[in-house]
């Protein structure tokens, strides 16, 4: 009511307008005015009659009854109400005022005020410890999850170390089972730092901690490396200076040295006829060009014989009897050599490390085809019963003894290629969840501009007739932990290769790639780009990498061996070194009718693929093991109540021959595509079409005498494979394991083996790829080491 006086006062009376004009009124508007003036008048002389009720009122149905004082709206006990809350208001600000000037700085008053950034003890000296107590149970009303952000799940727990961070039991319990209320309460996730809420999440974590080594450590660990691979960038620039002498005597005067490619740095180039990644010198077509390599070149002249080229360019395809070749495309230019480098960058580059290794000389306990590693020491462990051999036990430290060990003791045993287990790899990081639901919301946080197809279902192979299946993402990992059946009731073994798929480990999965580099024992080999002995990690920054990883693999599992349809992977053979670790398992705990259904399918089916007469000599016990023959092949006891995640078998490089030799003879006997017997083998490893079980394995080792180291990998187990081994997996559980791909120089010589063998593949094949270009791997080494090393001697 009393603001709208004033409003009608100022209308009437006001003389100008709203905008600050004056009053401009039109004849006709004075005279309605005049007429309309006695009733404003009579209005007013109303309104300040009396007496009249007070102005007080709830502003709904009730007004004060009493009567409103002289000259006042209000009655009197209405206005004494009013007048002690305005007093209260005054009394409040000079208070505060009177506050202000006995407070400390603003500085000093900021620290104050963040209690939360300081320890308990501090707080409990400042505010005393009942008033610090009655502050938490406080924010315990309203402060929410820092997992699940919410505040309405119950009982929340503070952490006594930070002061910040609170998790409800909920949450402790489904995201964080290893640890209790009291563990929590002690030490938060967060201040562990494996926390996997959706924030920590999208974080990369941890920085990868690497040790620094002393400069006169470096100069020998250059030296070795350098002494390592020399005789293959020998090779290769022995080849190039053939070449080129060649190229001078077709050519005669008018030879103005070997042309560079206009290719660039980033830009990955093969050979047009065997596929074969070229890296420096090679033939170009200036017509229409087409590339070949110098290995090509060197059998087309007839230095060499390779199936290969009949294949692509048959038998007219021929060089000429001075050395020249034509095109094949075109047959109109003869091809001429190019180079990607400077002329003579490699001949000055194998100077250049001569020089460096004038004086150096190996040392005699690494290159020692013995190892002093005692078979009933702690570091060693039992993988094969081969006779009259003294490599059937492997290295197996655990991740606190290499502190102590070092590198050269690996390197003993990795020089002579066999495989190395490093146990306990996951004590030393953070401790973040691998459980499949926590890796599936990493991924799904840090995938949101993808399509929401992608976080919904994935393609699987499921291991019985190893075809792609179509399945939602959230079914695959319940059945990771809690199994799947086919129609029939057979156990369904499902596996994912190189998931998340389409995208680099790092970007998908940062906290989780983080804390796997940091897990990884030996680093100067497996770092992917400080390894001081990984070859890979030479690249220059601007240049094509290989794709080395990481990568998951996640498969179901199953202890016994089915014999049809197991969780494996085949036998097959790296062209790289590779390091494996075992980050998860979940044992499927199976209902007793169905384990008992599953073992009378196992039996009729090995009734189905032997004969009755064979069935005493090849009948297994439930972990695969023939109990005929248990003494002559290491098999894994059936009867152990623990028991790893995964069955590995890598066999040694020495036995490769006989291998493919049993392989090819017993092909129709193995299945693979739709659970038919295989019908066609272009090589016998390659394919990853074969993998022997027991019986086969027991056949293997009558008949060529070879056998497999064979071992169990368990959780926080990193496996070592060197390039050139073929092996098999079996999945004794559900697991998840993360592989990472490495460039020894110990194993370089396999690498390029490996590479020949692919290059003989057909065209179709799918290890006919070059991805790893050795070659171009050992130039850029050998060029980076020698640069670092001239810097550290001078």
């Amino acid at each position: 009511m009393r603001s709208k006086r004033p409003e009608l006062r100022r209308v009437a009376d006001n003389e100008e307008g709203e905008d600050g004009s004056s009053d401009t009124r039109t004849e006709e508007e004075e005279d309605e005015r005049e007429e309309e003036e006695p009733n404003r008048q009579t209005r007013k002389r109303k309104s300040m009659e009396f007496p009249r009720p007070c102005s007080r009122s709830d502003g709904k149905g009730w007004r004060c009854p009493q009567l409103a004082m002289v000259n006042d709206n209000y009655c009197e006990y209405h206005r004494n109400k009013m007048r002690e809350k305005t007093q209260r208001y005054k009394d409040q600000v000079a208070t505060k005022r009177s506050s202000k000037e006995q407070q400390p700085p603003r500085e000093e008053k900021r620290k104050k005020l963040r209690r939360c950034d300081r320890k308990e003890t501090d707080m409990a000296e400042e505010l005393g410890q009942e008033k610090l107590v009655a502050i938490r149970e406080k924010l315990e009303q309203y402060k929410s999850c820092h997992q699940c952000q919410r505040n309405d799940k119950g009982d929340v727990v503070f952490c006594d170390g930070c002061n910040k961070k609170r998790y409800c039991v909920s949450c402790i319990k489904r995201w964080y089972p290893e640890l209790t209320v009291k563990d929590v309460q002690k030490q938060c996730p967060f201040c562990r730092r494996n926390c996997n809420c959706k924030a920590c999440l999208r974080t990369h974590g941890p920085k990868v901690v690497t040790a620094e080594l002393p400069p006169s450590k470096q100069v020998e660990h250059f030296k070795y490396l350098l002494w390592k691979i020399s005789r293959y960038l020998k090779q290769l620039s022995n080849e190039q200076r053939e070449e080129e002498e060649l190229e001078k005597n077709i050519q005669g005067e008018a030879y103005l040295g070997v042309e560079k490619a206009p290719v660039d740095f980033d830009e990955r180039l093969y050979c047009d006829n065997c596929r074969t990644s070229i890296v420096d010198m090679h033939r170009n077509c200036p017509g229409c060009g087409f590339d070949l390599c110098l290995t090509c070149c060197r059998e087309l002249r007839g230095k060499a014989e390779d199936p290969a080229l009949e294949q692509e360019g048959g038998s007219t395809w021929k060089a000429h009897s001075d050395g020249s070749i034509p095109c094949r495309n075109c047959d109109s230019h003869p091809l001429c050599l190019k180079t990607l480098f400077t002329h003579h960058h490699t001949s000055d580059l194998q100077k250049s490390i001569e020089e460096c290794l004038e004086d150096y000389r190996p040392d005699p306990e690494v290159m020692a085809n013995t190892c002093d590693c005692s078979e009933n020491a702690g570091n060693v462990r039992l993988a094969a019963k081969r006779e009259g051999s003294s490599d059937n036990h492997i290295y197996c430290p655990s991740a606190s003894d290499l502190k102590d060990e070092g590198v050269k003791h690996f390197q003993k045993h990795w020089v002579r290629g066999e495989p190395v287990v490093v146990r306990d790899v996951l004590e030393g990081t953070t401790g973040l969840s691998w459980e499949p639901m926590v890796m599936w919301r990493a991924v799904r946080e840090t995938n949101k501009s993808k399509t929401a197809v992608e976080n919904k279902s994935l393609k699987a192979i499921d291991c019985l007739d190893w075809n792609q299946v179509e399945i939602n993402i959230h079914q695959f990992f319940t059945g990771y932990q809690e199994g799947r059946v086919h129609p029939d009731g057979w156990p369904e073994m499902l596996k994912l290769k190189d998931w998340p798929p389409a995208t680099l480990f790092s970007e998908r999965l940062p906290r989780h790639g983080t804390e796997f580099l940091n897990s990884l024992p030996f680093k100067a080999y497996t770092h992917p780009t400080t390894g001081i002995f990984n070859l890979a990690a030479k690249l220059p920054e601007n240049s094509l990498k290989p794709d080395l990883g990481p990568k998951t693999y996640i498969a179901y599992g199953f202890r016994e061996e089915l014999g049809n349809g197991d969780s494996v992977t085949k036998l097959h053979c790296d062209i790289s070194d590779a390091v494996n670790v075992l980050t998860h398992t979940s044992e499927i705990k199976w209902q007793q009718k169905r384990k008992e259904r599953i073992e009378v399918m196992r039996k009729d089916l090995r009734n189905m693929q032997t004969s009755p007469s064979e069935n005493t000599s090849s009948e297994c016990c439930s972990s695969g093991v023939d109990t005929s023959h248990k003494d002559e092949i290491l098999v894994c006891e059936a009867k152990s109540s623990t028991y790893g995640g995964a069955l590995w078998d890598i066999y040694r490089r020495e036995d490769v021959p006989k291998l493919e030799a049993y392989l090819m003879k017993h092909s129709t006997e193995f299945r693979h595509i739709g659970n038919l017997p295989v019908k066609e083998v272009h090589h016998p490893i390659h394919d990853q079409i074969f993998f022997l079980d027991e019986k086969h394995k027991l056949q293997l080792k009558e008949e060529y005498q070879v056998e497999p180291w064979t071992f169990e990998q368990h959780i926080g187990e990193a496996v070592f494979i060197p390039a050139g081994c073929p092996h098999q997996v079996r999945n004794l559980k559900s697991c998840i394991k993360v592989a990472l791909d490495f460039v020894s120089p110990e194993n370089v010589h396999e690498c390029i083996r490996l590479t020949e063998e692919f290059r003989r593949l057909p065209k179709d094949h799918r290890a006919k790829e070059d991805k790893l270009e050795v070659k171009k791997l050992v130039l850029h080494a050998a060029g980076q080491t020698v640069d670092l090393l001239q810097k550290l001697i001078l």
